[in-house]
């Protein structure tokens, strides 16, 4: 074989080589249409292996189809680990992260029951602690049943359900009236404050309190 046939081969071996997506050229699958993906791997997940979709986003999680291959993560489920992270926004979407703080606790007020949370930039969420009230913990650490007595500044609640029986209102962000901190007395399970006759202010039903080491 002349040299100059031997360069001609060595390139058009290179040029195949350079053309086979990295994904299958490392496993050796078969990948019909060259998307990175193995065919196997599409039929498998409800892709289409005829048809170059590495771009799409089959489970709309904002995690393209080849992302979601190279992640190791499903491409048929928008939260793959479940943590209510959706894979696209998730820094580890193969493993489920601990609770995400929603509002952080401004302050508690143990004679009415308002528990104040701040939510965005300078605006507050007032709603009424009663004794009808369910607390719980988010999370992993927390042995102890969680109690009015861990409703002080700074503490996250990653869960805020509402009791359906109490008006709904607005929350005000320029609430001047909001009740200043003060350390509540442990009650047991459930806060004791009255919603006020007349008074709008929603009820909450259920709270979950994330959980941090030492709580």
């Amino acid at each position: 074989m002349s040299s100059r046939l031997r360069i001609a081969v060595a390139v058009t071996a290179a040029l195949t080589t350079l053309s086979i997506p990295g994904a299958a050229l490392a496993s050796g699958a078969k990948d019909s249409d060259r998307d990175g993906m193995p065919d196997k791997y599409e039929k498998a997940n409800g892709l289409n292996p005829r048809k170059n979709d590495a771009r799409a986003d089959k489970d709309h999680d904002g995690l393209p189809n080849l992302a979601e291959f190279r992640a190791g993560t499903d491409p048929r489920k928008a939260d793959t680990d479940g943590d209510g992270i959706r894979d696209g926004d998730d820094k580890r979407p193969k493993f489920k992260d601990g609770p995400k703080v929603k509002f952080p606790v401004s302050s508690y007020d143990v004679s009415s029951g308002a528990l104040v949370m701040a939510y965005g930039k300078g605006s507050s969420l007032t709603v009424v602690v009663t004794d009808d009230t369910e607390l719980e913990w988010k999370g992993k650490g927390c042995a102890s049943p969680a109690t009015v007595a861990n409703l002080v500044a700074g503490v996250g609640v990653a869960e805020l359900k509402l009791a359906r029986k109490a008006p709904s209102s607005s929350p005000d962000s320029s609430d001047s009236s909001a009740p200043d901190s003060s350390a509540p007395d442990d009650h047991g399970h459930h806060g004791r404050g009255v919603t006020p006759s007349g008074d709008s202010t929603p009820v909450a039903d259920e709270i979950g309190l994330v959980c941090a080491s030492g709580s």
